[in-house]
């Protein structure tokens, strides 16, 4: 979260109003945020594109305000609006039409990254002077407008908690794998809405803070959002808890951080904690029965055997027709190489229902090791590749048995795990000299490069030996067996190794990516994950369900990056490219939930 940094420990030891406000405005934005969220996880859903709504609401607002007062009113309105409008979409999907939260708003997400990046620009932009005054400055009667906001938003979230809507909300979470579910559709929307809202005005005093549209200042990241709840009471796989509970423990993650400032902790330390906060908030979680997924699939999903190649070729199609007709010949070997590794990893795990958010920090945690344990030599790689796919293995398989004692959400177990791993990578990249990435690692890639069969080469041998695994009976039984929600013990003794081989792919990309991407920093795998995230979805494995086989991620990969291609060819800027992705992933993802949804209905009516 980024902050003021307020003084708490004022000169003197006294606290001035001026202090108080500060530390106020400080925590605003993560409070709003973890009061909008309650709201997703009361009605038993996930809330993914909280910061990336937060940062759209807050770029946009930097980019359209003016100094004027009608401006400065109307936009200040419209980011909540504008929030409400995206929870009322997210909310439509999740509600009436059964799909899985955890799927829908991660796609919005990345929907609205890439337009926050293309309304960010790198014009260095900043609000107007009088809009930060407004809400950093004082009423006329000399109390801080931080202060009132904040007993403001602690009244709202009592208001929330005691307001009959508030309570139906709840209820609609608790029934939600319920027959009875439907009838709750309309309180799950309200419940986005809120959210929605809750999100922009997140955004709106985020632009206040910050004063920016900076695409690398985060926003209340999913780490402490979700911390804030769990200190608050509020368990994300009960459907309990408390709206005021959330706001109370939003304050006091806010508090945290600016101790670790005014103390002169150091930086790295904090996620490292949020994350332990969040293991600790699950383990001592109130007791109760887990909500479950709502009309979970049967075991295979029900995509057409034939879609993906039917993907694949329509792809082709039009790249031919606009003028692309040997766009195969250019997609790079290399890229195709690091999307399939990472398509895999997160399949291993998206097979059996869950996601791991750990996968990106698994690779930057790999990729600084491999520079930093090997300094550049290559005889170093005899011992540094097999230690970091180790450790990557063992990372994943904590993942998995920690998910599994617990018996918490796996995307926030594995968020944590995410926050530990980068408190180590910034840590080792703030106290020691940076290594080399090793010349074999480079050579190696620069031959393929050169050499495209080597490429394709590479691909195949793994493919083949995956398409030949996937072809066994007791591999389809596997399968069969990981993707009946029935025998939930029983599956769950196989998290452990599921999460360890996501870990070892993950570790087996991060050793490679510094010698393709040529930057070693924990945002380097985040131009990967939604094409290898869109493959996934494509090869009929769909996010947050259960089912499917991963072999079709051969065919799936090449139509991902074909379309890439085609949009660059079209002219279309990165930043919308990435927002286009992300809408055809929200789209697969739509059509996709549409066939299990027939089949509930027609069950539904034959028990009727």
């Amino acid at each position: 979260m980024a902050v003021l940094s307020p003084r708490l420990v004022a000169s003197g030891g006294e606290f001035t109003l001026d202090d108080w406000a500060q530390w106020m405005m400080a925590c605003l934005p993560l409070m709003i945020a973890a009061i909008a969220q309650s709201q997703v996880v009361l009605s038993g859903g996930q809330g993914l594109a909280a910061g990336s709504t937060a940062l759209f609401v807050n770029a946009l607002l930097v980019r359209q305000m003016d100094g004027e007062t009608g401006s400065i009113l109307f936009w200040a309105l419209a980011g909540p609006l504008l929030g409400g409008a995206i929870g009322l979409c997210n909310g439509y999907l999740i509600g009436f039409r059964r799909l899985p939260s955890t799927a829908v708003t991660m796609a919005t997400g990345f929907v609205l990254t890439g337009l926050t990046l293309q309304l960010a620009g790198f014009e260095g932009l900043t609000v107007p002077d009088r809009f930060r005054g407004a809400l950093l400055g004082d009423l006329p009667g000399g109390l801080p407008v931080p202060l009132v906001a904040g007993l403001v938003v602690l009244a709202i979230a009592i208001g929330l908690d005691r307001w009959r809507p508030g309570r139906r909300i709840r209820a609609a979470g608790r029934d939600i794998a319920s027959p009875a579910a439907s009838g709750h559709a309309a309180w799950i929307l309200a419940a986005y809405v809120i959210a929605g809202i809750g999100y922009g005005a997140s955004g709106v005093f985020l632009a206040a803070e910050i004063g920016s549209a900076e695409p690398t200042i985060s926003a209340p990241s999913l780490l402490e959002i979700y911390t804030a709840l769990i200190l608050g009471g509020s368990a994300p796989r009960l459907c309990q808890g408390s709206v005021l509970g959330a706001a109370l423990g939003a304050l006091a993650i806010g508090t945290l951080t600016d101790l670790f400032s005014d103390l002169a902790l150091p930086g790295y330390l904090v996620p490292a904690t949020v994350g332990l906060l969040l293991l600790l908030g699950l383990r001592f979680a109130p007791a109760g029965d887990p909500v479950k997924p709502a009309f979970e699939p049967p075991a295979m999903t029900p995509w057409p055997r034939y879609l993906p190649a039917l993907i694949a070729t329509a792809t082709l199609a039009l790249a031919a027709l606009l003028g692309f007709g040997n766009a195969i010949l250019h997609i790079d070997p290399l890229l195709m190489l690091v999307v399939t590794l990472l398509a895999i990893a997160m399949a291993s795990v998206i097979v059996i229902g869950h996601i791991d958010l750990s996968v990106p920090a698994i690779i930057g945690f790999a990729a600084l090791a491999t520079a930093q344990l090997s300094q550049g030599s290559d005889a170093a790689l005899l011992w540094v590749v097999p230690a970091i796919l180790l450790a990557g293995g063992l990372i994943g398989w904590a993942n998995g048995q920690i998910g599994r004692r617990l018996q918490a959400p796996l995307v926030l177990t594995t968020l944590a795990t995410a926050g530990a791993l980068n408190s180590v990578t910034l840590f080792v990249a703030s106290k020691f000299f940076l290594g080399a990435t090793p010349l074999a690692i480079k050579n190696f890639l620069m031959n393929m490069a050169g050499v495209p069969e080597i490429g394709f080469l590479v691909l195949a041998v793994p493919l083949l030996l995956a398409l030949a695994a996937f072809r066994w009976r007791s591999i389809q039984r596997w399968l069969q067996h990981m993707s009946d929600p029935a025998p939930q013990a029983r599956s769950r003794a196989s998290y452990p190794w599921v999460f360890a081989a996501s870990g070892l792919l993950a570790a087996a990309l991060g050793i490679m990516l510094p010698g393709y991407a040529g930057a070693i920093s924990l945002t380097a795998p985040d131009p990967f994950m939604l094409p290898a995230l869109l493959a996934v979805q494509l090869a009929g494995l769909c996010i947050a369900r259960r089912g499917g086989n991963p072999i079709m991620i051969a065919l799936t990969v090449p139509a991902v990056l074909l379309i890439d291609i085609v949009l660059v060819g079209l002219g279309v800027p990165a930043p919308f490219r990435t927002a286009l992705l992300g809408a055809i992933l929200l789209a697969s993802i739509a059509l996709h939930g549409a066939a299990p949804l027939r089949r509930v209905a027609r069950r539904l009516g034959k028990a009727a």
